[in-house]
């Protein structure tokens, strides 16, 4: 498969690396290297405000333009996003990765990524200072997905089949070092180090408010790790890694369109992974119990419908039941990251709680999908069943 590629991108530092740097002359030319302005326009003018609760993983800032000439093609807001400002925080998500994989993503997949994506006008890193600059559609005319929408969830599978098609056995992808690959073993024994390191914090300092039966998953997708990774991950596509209502866009009474945003967690994985991730999260409990099935159908209709053939459902019902694991991890480490907030932090996890729940209960909602989906499904069965039957094949 030929990767249509956005052009050679050479790493720069002479870029702006916070939102008080953003000057006139760097959007101009920016803009203009895009091609998105026309040769008679020109930006004389800008003023900035940042998005909402922003600026923990990266500071996010709505720009507004101003034009020597009145085009209603020329937008007249893009959103910047940089590195977050605490250094801290900065140096995990660099060391990570996360930043120079959002980056790469939009230089290098955003003319064909296969699914709807913000428009890219600008997106350049620098490693040596492990900064950062997106410039991008401004998607302030949608709507963020809704937790318990069956419609939103259902047209956001159909959009992802056809993404995951698009990239299915492309041998391209594991020739890019940026692109986390699940399957590299470096890599799977890293996460396992991060899963044991992720729970025992847990144990100490939530212990309380954590469901039993996520904290049992993860014990046991420790001691059968090499045994149970090999199933998960032996089918392989471009993954976003955080497929959820919070991270999806959908057309409002104000326009717009259906789009995915944060490209930070892409990596290689199971389909397994976007998937159980939008279903669970996206639907209430019960929803879910009635639409499970007929959703991951519909998701293997159009996966076929994009050529993909060596995906029988069978198989794909597997993946879609172990790839709860890795929303276990996601869960589990997500809440470390905000606990490094204290309670304000937590109070803002998931995205279907109300804020201004207390402590114990937002935590339960944040769990209750997760911990629902593994009872349902029989995941720490379906775990020791997988490791009981990789031992006996060794």
């Amino acid at each position: 498969m030929q990767v249509v590629k956005s052009g050679a991108h050479q790493a720069r530092s002479d870029f702006p690396i916070r939102a008080e740097e953003l000057s006139s002359e760097w959007l101009n030319s920016a803009m203009r290297t895009a091609e998105s302005l026309p040769a008679s326009a020109k930006i004389t003018g800008h003023h900035w405000e940042r998005i909402g609760d922003q600026g923990y993983t990266s500071e996010v800032v709505r720009v507004h333009l101003q034009y020597n000439e009145s085009d209603a093609s020329l937008p007249a807001t893009l959103v910047a996003k940089f590195a977050a400002t605490r250094s801290r925080v900065r140096s995990t998500f660099v060391t990570g990765g996360y930043y120079e994989r959002e980056v790469r993503f939009y230089q290098t997949l955003a003319d064909d990524p296969g699914i709807p994506i913000p428009k890219c006008h600008a997106a350049e890193w620098d490693p040596r200072r492990g900064r950062f600059v997106l410039l991008l559609e401004d998607l302030g005319h949608c709507r963020l997905g809704r937790v318990g929408s069956a419609k939103d969830v259902e047209l956001a599978i159909s959009h992802l089949a056809g993404f995951h098609a698009r990239w299915w056995g492309d041998a391209w992808l594991k020739q890019n070092p940026w692109i986390t690959n699940s399957s590299d073993p470096t890599y799977s024994s890293g996460r396992r180090q991060l899963l044991e390191g992720v729970l025992t914090a847990v144990e100490t300092r939530h212990a309380d408010v954590t469901p039993g039966i996520v904290l049992e998953a993860a014990a046991q997708m420790i001691d059968l790790w090499d045994q149970v990774t090999p199933s998960v991950t032996s089918v392989l596509t471009l993954s976003h890694g955080d497929f959820r209502p919070g991270q999806l866009f959908f057309a409002s009474e104000k326009g717009g369109r259906f789009t995915v945003s944060d490209w930070q967690t892409l990596s290689l994985n199971s389909p397994g992974s976007d998937l159980a991730r939008i279903v669970v999260t996206g639907l209430g409990i019960q929803q879910r119990r009635s639409m499970d099935r007929s959703l991951v159908s519909h998701y293997h209709a159009r996966l076929m419908a994009g050529g993909v053939r060596d995906l029988d459902l069978d198989s794909l019902w597997l993946l879609f039941r172990l790839a709860l694991l890795d929303i276990v991890v996601s869960h589990l480490t997500t809440l470390l990251i905000v606990d490094a907030r204290g309670d304000e932090g937590i109070l803002r996890l998931g995205d279907s709680a109300d804020e201004s729940l207390p402590r114990a209960k937002r935590m339960e909602v944040y769990f209750a999908q997760l911990a629902a989906a593994l009872g349902d499904y029989e995941i720490i069965e379906l775990v020791r069943r997988q490791g009981r039957r990789a031992i006996q094949l060794s």
